[in-house]
């Protein structure tokens, strides 16, 4: 809606009158006959609108094997967690020593608070005289002897290589044709891990490039002798070359029937 401007214009009587808004139009009138013109302008009023767009990332968090993730967001092993044993959130009494197997125990309790097991050795079975090979994570690497290796094979019996083990159950003196290569020699005896137990060889790399600790654990028995305790580790040091750490936990009859130490291949030929 606009408001009209008009003049008009006669040869015997006059009259003008004038208002202005956005638009005009122009009539001249003489006697008889009138001429109008009309224009209009127009105003067009622009309006820019911005959208926003907003992104939601969502995190997955991958848990190592034989752990299961909580509501809570942690990964915890229900086999062997004190304070989550059997199911999440279910905490032990005191009157305990241990989580085995999802159940409360007082058998020894596994030391590492994030320890993954040794695939297949987690006491979800028998483990008798068996060799495994496990390649360490994050470009890790062991040294010992000036030897160095990414892979490493471990004997169900006590005994980490840096090159090649063996099953060999019977223990010698050192050193000894039955492992290749620089050999941490734990605690080399007949042992066992026991089906529906703790039991098992577990590892766990901790500390940050290049200061990093990797520890194997074994938790196991005698042969036939379930109640028979062997539970130690064997530490490396990343920062340490050529260094190895033994800590024993449970060592039944003291460890009499055992041989413990090192070897490098070298030592075969002195």
């Amino acid at each position: 809606m606009g408001s009209t401007t008009r003049s008009t214009t006669s040869s015997t009587t006059s009259s003008t009158s004038s208002s202005s808004t956005t638009s005009s139009s122009s009539t001249t009138s003489s006697t008889t006959s009138s001429t109008s013109s009309s224009s209009t302008t127009s105003s067009t009023s622009s309006s820019s609108m911005t959208s926003t767009t907003s992104t939601t990332s969502v995190t997955t968090i991958s848990c190592p094997a034989g752990y299961s993730l909580s509501p809570s967001g942690i990964c915890v092993n229900l086999q062997i967690d004190f304070n989550n044993c059997g199911s999440f959130g279910y905490v032990c009494s005191n009157t305990y020593k241990s989580c085995a197997a999802g159940a409360c125990s007082n058998a020894p309790a596994v030391q590492l608070s994030q320890a993954i097991a040794i695939p297949g050795w987690d006491g979800s079975r028998n483990v008798d005289d068996e060799v495994a090979s496990l390649t360490l994570p994050m470009n890790l690497t062991l040294t010992l002897y000036n030897y160095t290796s990414g892979v490493i094979s471990i004997s169900s019996n006590g005994v980490i290589c840096l090159n090649v083990c063996s099953t060999a159950y019977t223990n010698f003196a050192l050193p000894t044709t039955n492992f290749s290569g620089p050999t941490a020699v734990g605690l080399w005896d007949d042992l066992m891990i026991y089906n529906n137990t703790a039991q098992g060889v577990y590892y766990q790399i901790s500390g940050i490039n290049p200061n990093r600790t990797t520890t194997f654990e074994f938790y196991t028995s005698k042969f036939q002798s379930p109640n028979s305790y062997y539970h130690f580790q064997i530490k490396f040091y990343e920062n340490l070359p050529n260094i190895v750490q033994y800590i024993y936990y449970d060592i039944a009859n003291r460890g009499n029937s055992s041989t413990v130490g090192i070897q490098s291949e070298w030592l075969l030929f002195e």
